[in-house]
Protein backbone atom coordinates (compact mmCIF):
# COMPACT_ATOMS: atom_id res chain seq x y z
CA UNK A 1 0.00 0.00 0.00
CA UNK A 2 1.31 3.45 -0.96
CA UNK A 3 1.41 6.45 1.37
CA UNK A 4 -1.06 9.34 1.28
CA UNK A 5 1.48 11.74 -0.31
CA UNK A 6 2.07 9.23 -3.12
CA UNK A 7 -1.67 8.84 -3.72
CA UNK A 8 -2.07 12.63 -3.70
CA UNK A 9 0.61 12.93 -6.35
CA UNK A 10 -1.09 10.24 -8.47
CA UNK A 11 -4.50 11.90 -8.17
CA UNK A 12 -3.11 15.32 -9.07
CA UNK A 13 -1.26 13.95 -12.08
CA UNK A 14 -4.37 12.12 -13.35
CA UNK A 15 -6.56 15.19 -12.85
CA UNK A 16 -3.99 17.41 -14.56
CA UNK A 17 -3.67 15.08 -17.54
CA UNK A 18 -7.46 14.78 -17.88
CA UNK A 19 -8.08 18.49 -17.65
CA UNK A 20 -8.30 21.35 -20.07
CA UNK A 21 -6.68 24.71 -19.38
CA UNK A 22 -9.52 26.35 -21.31
CA UNK A 23 -12.14 24.68 -19.13
CA UNK A 24 -10.14 25.52 -15.99
CA UNK A 25 -10.20 29.21 -16.89
CA UNK A 26 -13.95 29.10 -17.57
CA UNK A 27 -14.68 27.29 -14.28
CA UNK A 28 -12.63 29.77 -12.28
CA UNK A 29 -14.35 32.70 -13.96
CA UNK A 30 -17.86 31.24 -13.59
CA UNK A 31 -17.43 30.30 -9.92
CA UNK A 32 -15.48 33.49 -9.07
CA UNK A 33 -13.30 31.23 -7.00
CA UNK A 34 -9.91 31.79 -5.39
CA UNK A 35 -9.12 28.10 -6.03
CA UNK A 36 -7.13 26.66 -8.91
CA UNK A 37 -8.75 24.27 -11.37
CA UNK A 38 -7.48 21.38 -13.48
CA UNK A 39 -10.42 21.77 -15.85
CA UNK A 40 -11.64 18.19 -15.55
CA UNK A 41 -15.22 17.07 -15.96
CA UNK A 42 -17.22 15.45 -13.17
CA UNK A 43 -17.50 12.16 -15.11
CA UNK A 44 -13.70 12.11 -15.43
CA UNK A 45 -13.22 12.78 -11.69
CA UNK A 46 -15.67 9.95 -10.96
CA UNK A 47 -13.67 7.67 -13.26
CA UNK A 48 -10.43 8.50 -11.43
CA UNK A 49 -12.07 7.74 -8.07
CA UNK A 50 -13.47 4.42 -9.34
CA UNK A 51 -10.07 3.47 -10.73
CA UNK A 52 -8.53 4.16 -7.32
CA UNK A 53 -10.99 1.82 -5.59
CA UNK A 54 -10.47 -0.87 -8.24
CA UNK A 55 -6.67 -0.61 -8.07
CA UNK A 56 -6.62 -0.45 -4.24
CA UNK A 57 -9.25 -2.87 -2.93
CA UNK A 58 -7.40 -3.19 0.38
CA UNK A 59 -7.31 0.55 1.07
CA UNK A 60 -8.49 1.14 4.61
CA UNK A 61 -11.35 3.45 5.50
CA UNK A 62 -8.88 5.65 7.39
CA UNK A 63 -6.59 5.97 4.37
CA UNK A 64 -9.48 6.92 2.07
CA UNK A 65 -10.78 9.51 4.56
CA UNK A 66 -7.31 11.01 5.06
CA UNK A 67 -6.80 11.16 1.31
CA UNK A 68 -10.20 12.81 0.81
CA UNK A 69 -9.46 15.39 3.51
CA UNK A 70 -6.08 16.24 1.98
CA UNK A 71 -7.60 16.58 -1.49
CA UNK A 72 -10.45 18.71 -0.12
CA UNK A 73 -7.99 20.98 1.70
CA UNK A 74 -5.82 21.50 -1.39
CA UNK A 75 -5.79 24.64 -3.48
CA UNK A 76 -7.53 22.84 -6.36
CA UNK A 77 -11.30 22.80 -6.62
CA UNK A 78 -12.09 20.04 -9.14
Amino acid sequence: MKSVPVYLSIFREKMKSGGSSEQAIQEKRYLKSPFKFFGTSLPYADKVAKEFRKENPGASYELVIELARKLWASEYHD
